[in-house]
Parts: structure tokens; C-alpha cells; sequence
């Protein structure tokens, strides 16, 4: 990967520089990475699958919670609520 974070390195010098522009810089950018997958044998359709999963992934989300009901259900041990006010 140290070819394409160079060219990508350069291209963010270029643009806080001002030599080039941001549509420029994509160019740039897509040229190099059109250029990488080649080298690495990865099929362009191989590539728009990659890149929509990756668009579709998010960090910050969290693995399901299933309520007590459902877990009482499915045979799990039921989730145990705060300690809070007595006598409600």
C-alpha cells in the first residue's frame, strides 16, 4: 500500500499548496487506484462490490439487543433491570 499513500501523501501537499485543484486531485486519485487494483489482479466489479460495503459500513453502530422477551424465548438468561425506585 506504500505507492498508493504516497501518491495520496502528494496529492494533499498539492491541494493545501494550491498546485491543484480538488477535481484534479480526485482524477489523480482514481488514476492511482485504478492503477493499484490492476497491479493487484482485483476485477472492477470486485472493486464497486468493495467500495459500496464499505460505503455501507458504520463504525459506530452497535450489535443488536434483543429485549428479555425474546431472549426468554430463545432459551438466554433475561437481562436484569437497573436498580431504580422499589415499590413500582
Amino acid at each position: 500500500m506504500g505507492y498508493i499513500d504516497d501518491t495520496i501523501r502528494e496529492m494533499i501537499v498539492k491541494l493545501r499548496s494550491g498546485e491543484a485543484d480538488l477535481a484534479t486531485a480526485w482524477g489523480e486519485a482514481a488514476k492511482t487506484l485504478a492503477d493499484a487494483t490492476r497491479l493487484a489482479g482485483i476485477k472492477a466489479a470486485e472493486l464497486e462490490a468493495a467500495l459500496l460495503n464499505l460505503g455501507k459500513a458504520d463504525p459506530l453502530r452497535r450489535p443488536r439487543q434483543e429485549t428479555s422477551n425474546w431472549r426468554k424465548m430463545h432459551g438466554l438468561p433475561m437481562r436484569r433491570r437497573r436498580a431504580g425506585r422499589k415499590g413500582r
